[in-house]
């Protein structure tokens, strides 16, 4: 963050606390995070960022996140958390089991689901957090397909969420 102002403060740990992260920018950019120096803290310890938005937890220990995103205040977005929250109910353990995978050759992503889990919904979000498909399946399925041909190269969460809200969140490449 070069010439930028910034604000860091040092806090008692606890694995529990989240930390907001307000993001403000003028022009639509792209926005790297990453962990240049920790000290007093065990590097063992997982520190993530969480996008609200998408569900999405990155570990800042073992890779750098990156978004592109639209000029405006991010005051409700972004989080930083010691921990992934993860109820730990049964049907919730069955969603491991889902998978998204996408086909570049025939543009189609399929959302595998062999637990046949009631999903209620699946979304995709582009890295910016804009949603680009929705569907809201109707029947109970071992699979389902989107099509994927509208969307432009690059990556993409794909976000199932079960009746009971628990989700699947999955990144996907295309190209």
């Amino acid at each position: 963050m070069e010439n930028e102002a910034y604000l860091a403060q040092a806090l008692p740990f606890s694995e529990a606390m989240k930390i907001p992260l307000h993001i403000t920018i003028a022009n639509d950019m792209p926005v790297n995070i990453k962990i240049a120096d920790v000290q007093n803290f065990d590097s063992d310890l997982p520190i993530f960022i969480h996008d609200k938005t998408t569900d999405l937890y990155v570990n800042l220990q073992s890779q750098d996140f990156s978004i592109n995103l639209d000029a405006g205040n991010y005051t409700e977005r972004f989080e930083v958390t010691f921990r992934a929250d993860v109820t730990l109910a049964t049907e919730e353990h069955l969603v491991d089991s889902m998978d998204a995978i996408q086909n570049n050759t025939t543009d189609i992503l399929k959302v595998l689901n062999p637990s046949n889990l009631d999903i209620k919904s699946i979304l995709v979000y582009d890295v910016s957090g804009k949603q680009v498909i929705t569907e809201r399946p109707n029947d109970i399925s071992n699979a389902y397909e989107l099509s994927t041909k509208q969307l432009s190269t690059g990556v993409y969460i794909v976000k199932a969420t079960l009746d009971n809200n628990t989700t699947f969140n999955k990144k996907i490449i295309i190209n």
